[in-house]
């Protein structure tokens, strides 16, 4: 997995996200796939929920397609 976004910012992926040139599914792809390569050296986290990201990412992916964008936090 490709971790390309992973040193973006949110103002950085925001807009990406709002023109649809980066989907929110594209997007935890690439971070999970930088914590996957980096957290057994980090040891950042206690536990990931990944279906449940998942989840998250395809539902605002399908709104914001809908046009119903809520904003960088989106």
């Amino acid at each position: 997995m490709s971790s390309e976004f992973a040193w973006l910012t949110i103002e950085q992926v925001a807009p990406l996200i709002a023109k649809r040139k980066l989907s929110p599914r594209e997007l935890l792809e690439s971070l999970y796939g930088h914590i996957q390569q980096h957290e057994p050296r980090i040891n950042a986290f206690l536990t990931m929920d990944v279906e449940r990201c998942h989840a998250e990412a395809v539902r605002a992916e399908s709104e914001i397609v809908r046009g119903r964008y809520r904003g960088p936090l989106h």
